[in-house]
């Protein structure tokens, strides 16, 4: 798997996240789960904490939004060309 690839598979599952934040289905427990999976082969201290306080923190959705958010925007601007 390429970084770019690793990069895509990330954003995609913490959309999909977001897209279930408010169903806490299946879908959302799976994606939470693969986040912090995903977090480590980024070997990146700030995505890891943040993936694992996320994972901790499930069930405030005010703060997993918020959290995912400032994931998603560090992943887009740390790794712009990863």
């Amino acid at each position: 798997m390429t970084n770019e690839e690793l990069k895509k598979i990330f954003l995609e599952n913490n959309n999909k996240i977001l897209n279930n934040l408010d169903k806490n289905n299946d879908n959302y427990r799976q994606a939470i789960h693969k986040l912090c999976s995903i977090a480590m082969c980024f070997d990146d201290d700030i995505v890891i904490d943040l993936s694992i306080e996320i994972a901790e923190n499930k069930e405030n959705k005010k703060l997993v939004k918020e959290k995912l958010d400032n994931l998603n925007n560090y992943i887009q601007i740390n790794y712009k060309n990863y």
